[in-house]
This record gives structure tokens, C-alpha cells and sequence, in this order.
């Protein structure tokens, strides 16, 4: 039997990019499904427990969350907590009409919180438009809905985390090239034009430490690799950006539990 099926499959070319089994609790529960044309200056600001993607088909209006204000108009959409205090209005002049997907998911919860901002693009109008078509002929399903929801959540986030990613990886290898110079969290924030508190959060994410261990890291292993090659303790800190070779030695102990001067290959006196 295992040779059968070896010889079926080499007959095939086929690559296998991804594979990973969804979360039972990233599954999204469909709330309701519906579009309104606003009055002018019409506003929503009601708490309510739910998630909501909008999607704005025509008109204008204006998104205002965690004190920030976004003008908004055909073509834009964004997702919200609407446990969150918010506040979305219809332009005076164009009012807006939009589409809207209230949901539950509690990981898409989580997710949302890390977004740096609510308003996304996509080019899944059909979500919408379709599963409203599907509904007003009395036959959109769950199913259907959150196969639409699915496509959405790679419009929101998709771009968010491979941009996330290049960041981190970018970082890393900035560290690594600059561990000697005394780079800190607020050269890489800066750097990258983000918040300190921002870049920290997703930086420990992707890493599991924070941004200070990981510049310790990556410091003190290329000092430990120094030592063990018969660097003397006062090269070895020179190298790792200590001009105090006494702070060195104190932050080497911390780390590794001996002294630098204990490192086989390390110690001055063999240097003499």
C-alpha cells in the first residue's frame, strides 16, 4: 500500500506552502448582515457587544476612535470593537452609505486591539455585495457569511502582519549589525517611524523578550565568543560598546552567573 501510493504522488508536481489546523476559538460567529443610506450627519456611538466590519460603497463620512480622526469615503472600510468607545458620522453634503458584518470571534478580538489603525482597503467588495444579494433572495448561509468574513480578516491583517514581520526582521538584523554602538528602543522606533510603546509590544511578541534583553543578547554572546577565544576582559567590553569595564563585568556575571576574568581563554592572567 505505501508503495502505491509513493509511486502515485511521483507522478504529481505539487508544493505545499503553509499548513497549520485554525484555533477552535478563531472561528467567526455571524451576527448580522445589512447596508443603510445615512441621513446627513446621521451618528453612531451606541456600545454594544459585538465586532462590525464596515465597508463604505458610496459618500463620505468620519471615523473617530482613541482620539484619533479618519475621513473616510467609497472604497474604505474598518473593523471595530464595539465594546470601544467610538464614534462614526455621515459627511452633511454626501452622506454615506455603507454595508456592515456584525460578528463574534475571540481571537479576532484580541487581534483587532494590535491593529495600529481600524481603517483597512480591500478589494472583497463581493463580501458585501454578494452576501446582501444572497440575502435579500433568502439564501445566505453562516457558512457562506463567514467564508466572506475569512476573506476580510487577509484585507485586515494580512498586510498588517507581513509589514510587522519586515519591521522585526529588519530590526533584528540592525541590532546585530550595531550591537557595539549602544542602540536603543527609541533608535529602532524612530527608525521605523512607530511608538516606542508599539514597536516594544509587537517586537516581544514576535521574540518572547524585550527589546533591551535582546540587544543584551546578542552583546553579550558576541563578548562571551571574545572571551572564549583569548580576548582579554577590557577588548571584550571595548568591542561590546563598555568603555566601564566594571559595569561589563557586573552585567556578564548577571547573565552568564561567573566572571569574565573565570571564561577559559578570558582571563588576563593568561594573557601575561
Amino acid at each position: 500500500m505505501a508503495k502505491k501510493l509513493k509511486t502515485i504522488t511521483s507522478q504529481n508536481k505539487y508544493r505545499v506552502f503553509y499548513q497549520r489546523r485554525i484555533p477552535e476559538n478563531f472561528n467567526f460567529i455571524p451576527i448580522e448582515l445589512g447596508h443603510a443610506q445615512c441621513d446627513p450627519g446621521y451618528v453612531w456611538q451606541t456600545p454594544e457587544d459585538r465586532l462590525t466590519i464596515h465597508y463604505i460603497y458610496s459618500g463620505k463620512g468620519v471615523l473617530e476612535k482613541d482620539g484619533k480622526i479618519y475621513h473616510l469615503s467609497r472604497g474604505d472600510a474598518f473593523v471595530l470593537d464595539c465594546n470601544k468607545p467610538v464614534k462614526y458620522t455621515a459627511d452633511m453634503h454626501e452622506p454615506w452609505c455603507y454595508y456592515w458584518i456584525h460578528f463574534h470571534s475571540p481571537k479576532f478580538s484580541k487581534k483587532i486591539d494590535k491593529l495600529e489603525s481600524p481603517v483597512f482597503k480591500t478589494l472583497n467588495e463581493s463580501a458585501f455585495l454578494d452576501a446582501t444579494a444572497r440575502g435579500d433572495c433568502g439564501i445566505l448561509t453562516p457558512e457562506y457569511l463567514i467564508s466572506k468574513l475569512y476573506l476580510l480578516y487577509d484585507d485586515i491583517f494580512g498586510k498588517s502582519e507581513i509589514a510587522t514581520s519586515d519591521i522585526l526582521v529588519e530590526a533584528a538584523r540592525i541590532i546585530h549589525e550595531n550591537y557595539q554602538s549602544g542602540i536603543t528602543v527609541g533608535d529602532l522606533a524612530e527608525h521605523f517611524n512607530v511608538s516606542k510603546g508599539h514597536f516594544s509590544k509587537i517586537f516581544k511578541y514576535r521574540y518572547g523578550i524585550s527589546v533591551k534583553q535582546y540587544i543584551l543578547k546578542i552583546r553579550f554572546g558576541k563578548a562571551k565568543e571574545y572571551l572564549e577565544r583569548g580576548m582579554i576582559v577590557k577588548e571584550a567590553a571595548n568591542l561590546c560598546g563598555y568603555t566601564d569595564q566594571l559595569a561589563f563585568s557586573k552585567m556578564y556575571k548577571n547573565i552568564y552567573g561567573v566572571s569574565p576574568k573565570d571564561v577559559f581563554g578570558g582571563s588576563e592572567q593568561s594573557k601575561k
